[in-house]
């Protein structure tokens, strides 16, 4: 038998309490030590190539929830490869990048450096055609307007394209559907997840986006952040959203700061909208604590602020928009990577493909990680300025 398991000293202050990595520690042996037979021998091996798997991704986590969702991606390949150290060890700890040593080192302090991204922001047209909020919507004016008065009662699935009716949401459907959206080859949809047409996922209830300015406002208002004000700053921003009962919901927020990449705000936020799934196959996101999470109003509370975005913010992102309307936010200042090397703003780019062209790096590697999408879109503007 194996003593209490603790983790090993990091050299200084980390954003992960003590308590939070004894549990994590034990939890890894716990989940490996099935797949080894019962020996004291390899039990103590066990114990610290545990202890050294867990210290290795709290030191490489600049917040707690990198933590967990780095440490939530180990469990899951540990059982996916039956605890062989060699192939879920590649996974959780790829060759190093070394894309970010060839960027450029830009002052945050010269106006030179502001000036050039000033000229990649997008104009209000372009945001426009793009399909960008750039207007604080106002309900009754939309309900004025005959195109837009008719709050549809139906929508259709967005996995499985069925129409249903959406007071009937919580209620149990068939959704048969595929994870991945598919490539037409020879005229013919083919997925690459089971290569056949019929969806081969099942779920229990039928799912929708809501991303018209009437949708987003039966969930929430919108805020503009003209009207709040604060310091110069360049953010890179990237959002996880799930399906709920009142549509597609904010549940994970990254905000990382352009000149030194440090993570400045980064959590797991409850939706309003009663969980129907947290989409984790893409969002990574597998568990919200109703207690300790903040709910999605006092998060916007904490990210629209003076010091992180305000009105003279300028953000950075990969299909922004999506983004800002899940935040219900206006902004004028946007940088949009899909938008800069889109062919034209019908053929945009996925994040993955361009930071693999531009950065030579590859990304997404498994579930989305809103601090990883957010930090090589960032890249890829930097690399963009220094041409």
């Amino acid at each position: 038998m194996v003593g209490a398991i603790k983790p090993r000293d990091l050299p200084s202050f980390h954003a992960v309490g003590f308590q939070d990595r004894v549990k994590f520690v034990k939890q890894l042996y716990e989940s490996v030590s099935k797949f080894y037979k019962n020996n004291p021998l390899t039990q103590q091996k066990l114990v610290r190539k545990c202890q050294f798997l867990e210290y290795k991704i709290a030191k490489l986590s600049k917040t707690s929830q990198n933590y967990k969702f780095k440490l939530g991606l180990l469990l899951r390949d540990i059982q996916k490869h039956k605890g062989n150290f060699r192939k879920f060890e590649a996974n959780i700890f790829p060759t190093e990048d070394k894309s970010s040593s060839t960027l450029p080192k830009l002052d945050s302090k010269d106006p030179k450096v502001y000036e050039r991204l000033l000229n990649l922001v997008s104009t209000e047209k372009v945001l426009l055609e793009s399909g960008y909020i750039t207007s604080v919507p106002v309900k009754s004016e939309l309900l004025m307007d005959p195109k837009t008065a008719s709050l549809s009662k139906y929508a259709d699935c967005a996995r499985c394209t069925l129409k249903f009716d959406k007071t009937d949401i919580m209620k149990d459907a068939v959704c048969k559907y595929h994870k991945d959206k598919g490539n037409f080859q020879s005229g013919v949809r083919v997925y690459s997840c089971c290569g056949v047409q019929e969806g081969c996922s099942l779920s229990n209830h039928h799912v929708f986006k809501g991303a018209t300015p009437l949708d987003l406002l039966e969930i929430s208002d919108f805020v503009n952040t003209q009207e709040v004000d604060g310091e110069y700053n360049v953010l890179a921003l990237d959002c996880e959203m799930g399906y709920t009962s009142l549509g597609f919901e904010l549940i994970r927020l990254t905000i990382v700061e352009f000149f030194s990449e440090n993570i400045v705000y980064d959590k797991i936020v409850q939706p309003i909208g009663e969980i129907i799934d947290l989409n984790t196959d893409f969002s990574g996101v597998s568990k919200i604590d109703c207690i300790l999470d903040p709910t999605f109003v006092n998060a916007r509370e904490e990210y629209i602020t003076p010091k992180l975005i305000n009105k003279n913010s300028l953000l950075i992102g990969h299909g922004l928009e999506n983004d800002l309307n899940v935040m219900r936010l206006v902004h004028d200042k946007v940088i949009d990577t899909a938008i800069l090397f889109a062919k034209d703003l019908k053929y945009k780019p996925s994040l993955k493909n361009l930071t693999f062209l531009e950065l030579s790096k590859r990304i997404q590697v498994g579930e989305h990680d809103s601090s990883e999408d957010a930090i090589a879109a960032l890249q890829i503007v930097k690399k963009k300025i220094a041409v």
